[in-house]
């Protein structure tokens, strides 16, 4: 109703699962009861604060809540259009581990990738990104068998595993809100720091080195958007801006440079939106 009365639109941004790599904004009863919605876990079996995208109790309770909301907006907005974009959870990753080392994820590191990941990447192969054809490379690009035995081993192989699972529990999330109110969905990442191998950043989310993995995973996700607050700006927006992907940054550093960095998103990469971060504490 403020949004209508002020004549803008807003983009809102759910919260459920993960929120910069932890779950820390998830609701106290999801946070106390680890048995019904099962934690992610380190190699020595600690429990960390990032539910487990392996738990179908714990997707099935976020999209069950997530599809409420959107039935909602849609109740309240949907002849009015006010809300324009929705962002499927923040800045999704896993740390300080690769990957979730819980049973029911060894169990699934374990077994067959997906039939479903490995046509799609045949189908694609002369066109994956560099770092995605150079991991499967290892295997003389085998067509079936475990992660493993089709990506190699180490931490990249985990992480794409990882970006595999988070990428199909989220899109499981905007299925269901978009069988409510189908508005345009997107997801954000948090970026990589030069050096930093997976595990030390949140690994797995919606990155460039991903974006096939992504794609393919979670086809109701209509873009993958990053937030950049790192040097390189126009770098990253160039790894963004590709087909079948618009620019949207719903995160940048704010102040002097951020006027700059509109000019230079909307001229050189027509982009659809740019969001500096708590843009409305400017004092200047």
């Amino acid at each position: 109703d403020g949004a209508r009365r002020h004549k803008l639109h807003v983009v809102f941004l759910w919260f459920g699962s993960w929120k910069n790599s932890m779950s820390c904004y998830a609701p106290a009863w999801v946070k106390s009861d680890p048995e019904r919605f099962p934690r992610s876990q380190t190699r020595d079996s600690r429990g960390i604060e990032i539910l487990s995208p392996f738990s179908e109790e714990n997707v099935k309770t976020d999209a069950r809540a997530f599809a409420t909301l959107m039935r909602h907006l849609r109740e309240v907005d949907g002849d009015k259009h006010t809300a324009v974009m929705v962002q499927v959870e923040n800045e999704i990753g896993m740390i300080p581990e690769a990957r979730d080392w819980s049973a029911a994820a060894t169990k699934a590191f374990n077994s067959p990738v997906p039939n479903e990941l490995m046509v799609a990447l045949a189908k694609r192969k002369s066109e994956l990104t560099p770092e995605l054809r150079e991991q499967w490379s290892h295997s003389n690009f085998r067509a079936k068998g475990t992660w493993q035995e089709v990506f190699g081993e180490g931490p990249a192989v985990e992480e794409i595993f990882m970006a595999w699972h988070f990428a199909r529990y989220t899109n499981r999330v905007a299925e269901a809100g978009k069988a409510e109110y189908p508005v345009t969905m997107f997801v954000n990442a948090a970026l990589v720091r030069p050096g930093y191998a997976p595990g030390k950043y949140p690994s797995a989310g919606p990155l460039p080195h991903l974006f096939d993995i992504w794609r393919v995973a979670a086809p109701s996700i209509d873009f993958l958007a990053p937030d950049i607050y790192f040097p390189h700006f126009a770098e990253w927006c160039r790894k963004f801006a590709r087909p079948g992907n618009p620019l949207f940054i719903p995160e940048a550093s704010r102040g002097s440079r951020a006027a700059g960095y509109a000019f230079y998103v909307f001229g050189q990469h027509d982009a659809i939106g740019l969001s500096p971060f708590a843009i409305d504490q400017l004092v200047e």
